[in-house]
């Protein structure tokens, strides 16, 4: 597709593993130290807000390899096996770490003479906010759960096919609703499946119907696309801020423009993914960069690495 040198399968294989890496130096990135404390208009804020639109695309792209990845014929063959299964090696993690986190708050709480709120505690656990990142787990979770059926309408149901692709889109419009006229997010916006489902059924369609994609794949995997996706959602970053959006969703990943611009940046790097060795070396180099980066700035930045937003 992107090459006419065929790469074997451990060279995909290493191929999406340097993707894979890039997406969680993306989302290190991410969770570092915000410009929000230097003011709204500073030249700071300015300058982490632009940085911020590059760095959008990690949480899409993971769930996008989810849907891409689904074993199809394990699904088909028993998905009532397939759904335990896969929930389960989620489940076991999520409750190891979530526990964690939640014993650490109790250490917390009881060392500083505080009152433990065990409802809240549990409640943490369960919607995925006994740590940030835990968030990501649930939404999978949900998705495993919704996996056979969606397989079954993109194979035979035309129109609901056609159909669930407005399911994100309908989802964001409430978020920009919601956001403008309260000037916060939605409680658990991005933990409900909607906020993620297009990128997981775009994976499965991929994955489905590889051929009948070539020419749309072909058509939007281009890099002048995706730099005028950057742009754009530079844009409309800004347009927010004018329009007095929380900065949660002004930087957010949960964004028309940021979903646009993972879009294209998916379809652009699954066009890739036949590249040559001499282009994967390359790829190499630059995540070793972004390694060396992400390892170094959050040292310098200790005290304040501890938040971050979507």
């Amino acid at each position: 597709m992107g090459s006419s040198v065929a790469l074997s399968e451990k060279q995909k294989s290493n191929f999406w593993q340097i993707i894979r890496g890039i997406c969680i130096l993306a989302v290190i990135m991410i969770h570092c130290p915000s410009g929000v404390s230097y003011g709204v208009g500073s030249k700071e804020f300015i300058i982490w807000l632009s940085i911020r639109q590059l760095i959008n695309f990690p949480v899409a792209t993971f769930i996008f390899l989810s849907g891409y990845f689904t074993n199809i014929n394990k699904c088909q063959s028993n998905c009532k096996m397939y759904v335990l299964s896969r929930g389960k090696r989620l489940l076991i993690p999520y409750l190891i770490w979530s526990v964690f986190y939640s014993l650490v708050s109790i250490v917390q709480t009881v060392h500083s003479g505080g009152v433990i709120n065990w409802k809240g505690i549990i409640y943490r656990i369960v919607v995925g906010k006994a740590c940030t990142p835990l968030y990501y787990i649930v939404v999978l979770i949900q998705l495993t759960f919704l996996t056979p059926m969606l397989i079954k309408v993109i194979s035979k149901k035309r129109m609901l096919r056609r159909f669930l692709w407005l399911l994100t889109p309908a989802y964001l419009v409430f978020i920009y609703g919601y956001n403008i006229s309260l000037g916060k997010m939605p409680k658990l916006y991005a933990t409900f499946f909607p906020a993620w489902f297009i990128f997981y059924y775009l994976g499965l369609h991929i994955k489905l119907n590889s051929a009948a994609w070539k020419k749309n794949i072909q058509r939007f995997g281009k890099p002048h696309l995706v730099i005028l996706a950057i742009l754009l959602s530079m844009a409309e970053s800004f347009l927010l801020v004018q329009l007095g959006c929380d900065s949660s969703f002004v930087s957010s990943q949960i964004k028309i423009s940021s979903f646009l611009y993972s879009t294209i940046l998916i379809i652009y790097i699954y066009k890739r993914k036949e590249c040559t060795e001499s282009k994967d070396k390359k790829i190499y180099k630059i995540s070793r960069r972004l390694l060396l980066w992400n390892i170094l700035y959050p040292l310098l930045h200790f005290d304040d690495c501890r938040k971050g937003a979507l």
